[in-house]
Parts: C-alpha cells; sequence; structure tokens
C-alpha cells in the first residue's frame, strides 16, 4: 500500500494506492490518526486506486470517517 499526501490550504488530500488489507490496516489508521492528532480538520481520500480491500482496511477507512 502507498499513500500520497498532498497539502491544500485548508484540507488534506491522500491518494491510497495498492492493497489495504490486515497486513498493513493498523499503519494505516495510525498515520491516519497521526494527522487528524496533527490539526488536520478535513481529510480527503482518494480510494480510486485501490486494488483489493478487505473487512479490516473498510473498518479502518470507517474508524477514521468517525473521528
Amino acid at each position: 500500500m502507498e499513500v500520497i499526501q498532498e497539502k491544500g490550504v485548508s484540507m488534506m488530500f491522500l491518494s491510497l494506492k495498492g492493497r489495504i488489507d490486515e497486513n498493513n490496516s493498523q499503519t494505516l489508521e495510525e498515520s491516519l490518526t497521526k494527522l487528524i492528532n496533527n490539526g488536520a480538520k478535513e481529510l480527503i481520500v482518494d480510494c480510486s486506486q485501490i486494488e483489493y480491500i478487505n473487512n479490516a482496511g473498510l473498518r479502518t477507512l470507517v474508524n477514521i470517517a468517525k473521528k
């Protein structure tokens, strides 16, 4: 999995590429939580280049959306 970050004026743009599964979903959640804790108010996540996502990956994205 690859995460590409671009900072906008008031938003953070993230592009996710590759596979999101139980092997890397925890790392993704930790990275996104760190961005939120460091003051990111708005995240836009582009999932168009995700090749595969399982339940663990979906759970991570839902948990982050709730924050």
